[in-house]
């Protein structure tokens, strides 16, 4: 009875190990050979560089490096991974690669990277000492290298590794977890084009996970080459001119509307975000400083533009016949409406001044009289043709649009009257009006062309394609009004009792204009807008410092460096190919 059972029982056995086996070979036959496909075969990503990003005259601004960066399989290694000998090879804390290892292990067959960009020499160590360092091992990866760091940081941007927010909105473009894109700058707004197509290669194992053969290789594809219209030496002196100051600088060509130069300060290395060349803790430090060194000034700061806003005011009143270049107003130091006196920035007062002395001297008291009689919807509607109000549409991103503040939008936005007060703010370029310094540059353009309303760019080329604007506006200005503020701008500069003065370069006559722009807390703004050479003008440069003081100081002595590093680099020579 008992060899009975028995015999149930082991025949049940078998008949339940063939179930077993039938579900495993022919039900999950598939899955099960998957698995050891997967196991078998190993693919490893080859990652593919970003474009390149070259200046006007093909100088590299970015490039790409290779990274060598230091890996170990907790498999391989055992129980006790070699840090301790791998630290003392590298130089490196024995803390910082037990910190990255703890962080990083998530199994025994998945690499842990313990130490990022080791250097070329750090690698050829761990290559030779390999037999006592296992389960460590080499893998290179292309990575970001910024030619003029921080000199160029706001105009160029910088990559970071793609956040889990964004890689699930973007999962179905072909993104991997591990991608780095563009953050902001030239690297996001064209960032499409300079990421590259990955390749990858599957290998063949064997059950100890030893290289058997090749089995495929999918070669990766670079990114595509950007040619930008900046000039590497003329950013370098525009950053190094700027970077004591707050502030922001933008200088324009005026063939076609292309970008030279744009700095913004207080500023950052991008080189900093390629990956370990300076601690989190202090990217994070950086990013909590008051000065806001991430925050481009030259396209996102809205600021009253002061005095450099005359330039239209100027315009205005010529075109509407209310003056002309000898009417003349008395200035006493103040202007005096209804119950509130406006002061000129000069208190003494300039006396009987003149259009071109106007400007020459930024007289407040003569553009107070001339903006009541042209009258603020005038002047609103000639800043909008001027593109003030509105984005130029600048290929870099976030971009604002600035304020003008004309009494429509008072009504609106406010839900409050026009008071003739307002006008006497508006004509100055004080009250609500809001410009970016790549505004700014614009306007100069406008006076400096003769009506030219550009459509400012900075990259030229897209993968050896032309792909600059060639769509620009129009600012209908007669030419003898220019001519009259021409004049006042060219005194600016040139005369010994001009606000610019500073500005000046010998051989060389600017036409520009201060300004100084009363500001919500602390000292004022100082702005310098100009042009050169008088006679065919080649590049317009606008100059804004946050609480730089007046205008005719610090801001044009910066904006006469410029100019004359440009005549140094032949911008101004005649038939110059530039």
């Amino acid at each position: 009875m008992k060899v009975k059972w028995l015999s149930y029982a082991v025949t049940a056995v078998f008949a339940l190990l063939l179930i077993a086996l039938f579900k495993m070979q022919v039900v999950d036959g598939r899955f099960y050979l998957d698995k050891a496909e997967k196991n078998r075969i190993r693919p490893v990503i080859l990652e593919a560089p970003r474009g390149v990003i070259l200046d006007r005259n093909g100088r590299e601004l970015v490039g790409n490096r290779l990274s060598f960066d230091c890996f170990l399989l907790p498999q391989r290694s055992g129980g006790d991974p070699p840090l301790e000998h791998l630290a003392d090879l590298l130089r490196q804390p024995i803390e910082k690669l037990h910190s990255r290892y703890k962080a990083g292990h998530t199994g025994p067959f998945t690499p842990v990277l313990v130490a990022p960009d080791i250097g070329h020499d750090a690698a050829v160590k761990v290559e030779e000492d390999s037999d006592r360092l296992p389960g460590v091992f080499i893998k290179t990866r292309p990575i970001r290298e910024y030619t003029l760091g921080p000199d160029a940081a706001h105009v160029i941007g910088f990559v970071g590794a793609i956040n889990p927010e964004e890689f699930g909105r973007w999962r179905d473009l072909d993104f991997r977890r591990t991608d780095i894109i563009g953050r902001d700058g030239i690297e996001r707004f064209y960032d499409a084009y300079l990421r590259g197509r990955h390749g990858a290669s599957q290998f063949e194992v064997d059950s100890r996970g030893r290289l058997l053969r090749v089995l495929n290789i999918q070669e990766q594809e670079q990114g595509l080459e950007l040619q930008t219209t900046l000039d590497t030496e003329l950013q370098k002196t525009v950053g190094e001119a700027l970077r004591p100051f707050p502030g922001a600088v933008v200088v324009m060509e005026l063939d076609r509307g292309g970008i030279l130069a744009l700095a913004s300060a207080p500023g950052f290395d991008p080189n900093w975000f390629v990956m370990g060349n300076k601690p989190n803790e202090e990217i994070s430090k950086a990013i909590r400083d008051s000065g806001r060194r991430f925050f481009n000034r030259a396209v996102s700061g809205e600021y009253p533009p002061g005095s450099t806003f005359k330039i239209i005011t100027a315009l205005n009143g010529l075109a509407a016949g209310k003056v002309n270049s000898a009417t003349s107003f008395f200035c006493p130091g103040s202007f005096t409406i209804g119950n509130r006196a406006f002061k000129c920035w000069n208190h003494s007062g300039h006396g009987s001044q003149n259009l071109v002395a106007a400007l020459e001297h930024s007289c407040d008291v003569y553009f107070y009289n001339l903006g009541l009689r042209v009258g603020a919807q005038a002047i609103d509607h000639l800043a909008r043709e001027f593109g003030l109000g509105e984005k130029t549409r600048v290929d870099l991103p976030q971009e604002k649009s600035g304020v003008v503040p004309g009494p429509e939008w008072k009504r609106r936005v406010m839900n409050q009257p026009w008071y003739a007060g307002d006008t006497l703010n508006f004509v100055i370029g004080q009250g609500y009006l809001l410009t970016t310094p790549l505004q700014m540059v614009r306007v100069t353009a406008v006076a400096a062309t003769g009506g030219r309303l550009f459509r400012p760019f900075v990259v030229d080329k897209i993968g050896g394609v032309d792909v600059s604007p060639t769509a620009e506006g129009r600012v209908h200005i007669r030419p003898e009004d220019l001519a009259v503020v021409r004049r006042g701008m060219e005194r600016v500069v040139q005369s010994d009792q001009g606000t610019g003065q500073r500005a000046r370069v010998p051989g060389l006559v600017i036409l520009g204009k201060t300004g100084t722009a009363q500001a919500p807390r602390g000292e004022d703004h100082a702005w310098f807008v100009g042009y050169a050479p008088q006679d065919r003008p080649r590049a317009a440069v606008a100059v804004m410092l946050e609480h730089g003081g007046h205008g005719g100081m610090n801001a044009a002595e910066i904006a006469g460096k410029i100019f004359s590093r440009m005549k140094e680099l032949g911008y101004f020579k005649t038939g110059d190919a530039r």
